[in-house]
């Protein structure tokens, strides 16, 4: 069947078909039929085998097609519900703040956990420690007053620790020095042509190398040497030349 597009496209919507990626696979069916169509009109001979196959591949495309329906209209249920259950959540949640004191005190707690729990066994126990202790704060008991204590005394540091900064400028002091220390640099690179010299180096030797290529003909010399060699290694080896694709048949 000479149509090698077809046969290309048919090939790439059989594997995303397999693969599971029903979207591609049904663009690929689609452009398949569309040039096996084409193509029929100009190869009267071979006409009927190829409106055969581009009728198999549509229908698949139509079956792929129900199927990518029906998965949208379930993802769009499941998103329905999620939400609804967040929106309870939310309501939860506002009611357990409420208890804990805010948000600034479940923050706190939060946050006193996360180090701990880093300090003790790493990264993963920090972010449990971190949620057990949020949740510490909205209960209704002594492990709840003390949790609340704790966060209300960590939002405190954090709040006393901004107006430190806020204060002596040390975020802002810490920007000039580095934009100072860059600004030194790039006065360097300018006075002595740093980047200019390197660029000059390299393109100098990239001409140099271009230009005895050419004299010398080294890439083509070489390509041509592995070209006769992997044809003569063909030919030991008992290979022949590739037959051509047929067109694939849909999965199952």
């Amino acid at each position: 069947m000479p149509c090698e597009e077809a046969v290309e496209l048919a090939t790439h919507a059989v594997e995303a078909d397999i693969a599971g990626d029903v979207a591609k696979a049904i663009e690929f069916y689609t452009r398949a039929a569309d040039a096996l169509d084409r193509a029929a009109s100009v190869t009267p001979a071979e006409a009927a085998e190829m409106r055969g196959k581009s009728s198999e591949y549509r229908n698949r495309a139509g079956v792929l097609q129900g199927k990518l329906q029906a998965s949208q209209l379930e993802a769009m249920a499941q998103s329905a519900q999620m939400a609804q259950q967040g929106a309870q959540l939310a309501g939860q949640t506002n009611a357990a703040v409420k208890t804990a004191g805010g948000y600034g005190t479940v923050a706190g707690a939060a946050a006193v956990g996360a180090v701990a729990g880093a300090v003790v066994l790493g990264p993963m126990t920090a972010v449990v420690a971190a949620g057990g202790a949020a949740y510490a704060t909205t209960r209704k008991d002594t492990v709840g007053d003390v949790a609340r204590q704790t966060g209300q005394a960590a939002a405190a540091t954090a709040t006393a620790a901004k107006k430190f900064n806020d204060e002596h400028n040390i975020t802002g002091k810490l920007y000039d020095a580095t934009a100072a220390a860059a600004n030194k640099a790039k006065e360097v690179n300018t006075k002595y042509n740093i980047t200019g010299k390197l660029t000059a180096g390299a393109t100098s030797a990239y001409q140099k190398a271009s230009e005895f290529d050419k004299k010398n003909n080294v890439s083509g010399k070489v390509g041509s040497s592995i070209s006769s060699g992997l044809t003569a290694f063909t030919s030991a080896m008992g290979g022949a030349p590739a037959k051509k694709k047929d067109l694939p048949s849909v999965p199952p």
